[in-house]
């Protein structure tokens, strides 16, 4: 696997997957049991269909900016205080890491 599938793969499973799924489950009348959930889900009905559409995109949004710092970090774009040494993403026998964000972020260039 590449960089570039790799991305595409993060892209599909943490953010489009993960994303439909916290829609899906805030618009249910699904049981949740812990805290952050109900509030969540009494939060998001509260909000009209304009402004639920707008959470959701912001939601969306910070999943990318938080992928894509996760990525900065193992590309060596960026680095944890502390941090010694670089950090590696092997996938099998495959380096994948360099250029993940950047193939990452260029998913979501006209979104």
């Amino acid at each position: 696997m590449n960089a570039c599938a790799m991305a595409r793969g993060l892209k599909q499973r943490v953010v489009d997957d993960n994303v439909g799924l916290y829609a899906s489950l805030l618009a249910t009348n699904g049981a949740a049991t812990e805290p952050v959930w109900i509030d969540g889900m009494r939060l998001f009905r509260s909000l009209s269909a304009e402004d639920q559409a707008a959470f959701m995109a912001f939601v969306r949004n910070a999943v990318i900016d938080s992928v894509s710092s996760v990525l900065a970090i193992v590309d060596g774009v960026s680095v944890l205080d502390g941090q010694e040494g670089e950090v590696v993403m092997t996938c099998g026998r495959d380096v994948v890491s360099g250029d993940l964000q950047s193939e990452f972020l260029v998913l979501f260039e006209d979104s």
